[in-house]
């Protein structure tokens, strides 16, 4: 299984999906260590890029290991993207996505993200804008619609093939479900019927038979991991068919945890902030193991590394011992 964007190939054809607050650097770093064949950055604010925001211009930063990685803008303006598009080619990314999905509302109350569904046409101008500013290869991630009554992914994915788009990610949840309820998968198919490129399928992907299930279902050309790699990083190289001990065991949680947490020390400018940022991925790490509870209710008070590093070695001696008693 894989698929090109563009002159980019994708084999095996998995990649992690960009989560704003989540794929940052030291996460993207940890899913490759662990076999997941392509990452994408957080979303980017072309605005943002245009005026050199600090915070904006941070998201851009990677580590050499997260080759290849994908860069995500988003915007409402053609000419704002296509700058913003001109920008990221000179930082080395393998290709650019524009976000066509997001419902998050002060993304779609300023005509971005999941707004662009419901606007064909400055979707359409959008896309040729950024192709023509760069060669890189592009793809496009999108929504199954507005709404219930709004699910036009196929129709948006038609128009928007003949305008530059080499792939297509498609999460089929509408607009107004944001992350709730099912995903659509039928949605997926139709989009693959409707366009000559790829679509690479996103959207309750759990386990191996989610993924081979998706696969046979839709005809989707590959696997985009969303959600389920918070709790789960190992999730994505298991879908590209690296070969591991799974589930994970708890030292093995443990082992990533403070691999984690140490790309994050690295990168976050100062312990404090590292530590914030990672009060929830330990809360993700821990999640079903005996203890959890009590260990997330403490997670405010926790302010260094070394009381995450003991809570968690804590954790893995109380279901080791759970584990061994007869």
């Amino acid at each position: 299984m894989s698929f090109r964007i563009g002159n980019l190939t994708i084999s095996p054809g998995v990649l992690m999906a960009p989560m704003a607050g989540i794929t940052d650097s030291p996460f993207r770093r940890v899913l490759k260590s662990l076999g997941c064949p392509a990452v994408v950055t957080e979303m980017v604010s072309a605005e943002g890029l245009i005026r050199q925001g600090i915070g904006t211009l941070t998201l851009l930063d990677y580590a050499p290991e997260e080759k290849p990685i994908i860069v995500q803008l988003f915007g409402s303006k053609p000419d704002s993207m296509a700058e913003a598009a001109r920008l990221v080619s000179q930082h080395g990314f393998a290709a650019i996505d524009i976000n066509m999905g997001c419902p998050v509302p002060k993304v779609v109350n300023k005509g971005a993200g999941a707004a662009l569904m419901r606007e064909p046409e400055r979707a359409e101008a959008l896309v040729r804008a950024v192709r023509q500013a760069s060669d890189l290869p592009l793809s496009v991630k999108l929504r199954s619609g507005w709404d219930q009554t709004e699910r036009n992914v196929a129709e948006v994915a038609r128009r928007l093939s003949g305008a530059g788009v080499d792939a297509f990610f498609v999460h089929p949840r509408t607009r107004a479900q944001a992350y709730q309820g099912q995903s659509d998968w039928s949605l997926i198919a139709e989009t693959v019927r409707a366009v000559e490129q790829p679509v690479i399928g996103n959207g309750d992907l759990h386990s191996l038979a989610d993924g081979k299930r998706m696969l046979d279902e839709t005809g989707c050309a590959g696997l985009m991991v969303g959600r389920a790699a918070l709790k789960d990083p190992w999730l994505p190289g298991l879908l590209a068919g690296v070969d591991m001990p799974y589930p994970a065991t708890i030292d093995e949680r443990n082992r990533v945890f403070c691999m984690h947490l140490d790309f994050m020390l690295a990168c976050a400018g100062s312990e404090q902030r590292a530590v914030q940022r990672m009060r929830k991925h330990l809360a993700w790490y821990s999640q079903g193991l005996r203890g959890a509870a009590h260990l997330r209710r403490q997670l405010q008070h926790m302010d260094t590394a070394d009381d995450m590093r003991q809570a968690f070695t804590q954790l893995e001696a109380i279901n080791q011992k759970r584990t061994s008693t007869p």
